[in-house]
């Protein structure tokens, strides 16, 4: 318990200090002292539960989310232009690998849900996207500002997030180390 609430307090830290960056650092530089390493789900740390709203008004909660296979969580806004490379990337890893893994994006507060569906629309128009209009899961997941994303284990715990988004090859590595 110690062990998780120390790592916990570190990625926090790392993504207070890294904001919006198109490097790898935040938790990757917490992890492994600046290297990739390997990840599996005994490294990992509990995701924050929440309950929200999707932006089509249906509500969720983030067990059923995230329960039972690999989950990709972009945090987003539809104003970031970053955010428009990162959807496409997500959404294609997820469908080269089916069912074994999803993608959800958390939208920021300052987004409307109409403007969060026209996003979808345009770029990811199968992914779900949860509202955040207090901005309480950006902050409980440490996220200064988009995009950042996260992988999720199936057993619900975070992996790796990336601050400024994740690569083609960042994702590769961690599903081929959690998928097998």
């Amino acid at each position: 318990m110690k062990r998780i609430m120390i790592s916990s307090l570190a990625v926090a830290a790392a993504f207070a200090l890294a904001g919006c960056s198109s490097t790898l650092g935040g938790a990757d530089a917490v992890r492994s002292g600046g290297g990739a390493t390997d990840a599996t789900a005994a490294e990992s740390v509990p995701a924050p539960h929440f309950t929200a709203e999707l932006a089509d008004g249906t509500e969720v909660d983030s067990d059923e989310l995230f329960a039972g296979r690999v989950t990709l969580v972009q945090f987003m806004a539809s104003w970031c232009t970053q955010c428009v490379d990162q959807a496409e990337l997500l959404t294609d890893t997820a469908q080269e690998h089916g069912d074994d893994v999803q993608v959800v994006f958390v939208g920021a507060e300052q987004d409307e849900p109409a403007d969060l569906q026209a996003f979808l629309r345009d770029h990811a128009p199968s992914v779900p996207v949860v509202v955040d209009p207090d901005g309480s899961l950006f902050e409980r997941y440490a996220v200064v500002e988009p995009p950042v994303t996260a992988v999720i284990d199936a057993s619900g715990g975070i992996v790796r997030m990336w601050p400024g988004g994740a690569t083609e090859a960042d994702l590769r590595t961690e599903l081929d180390a959690l998928l097998g």
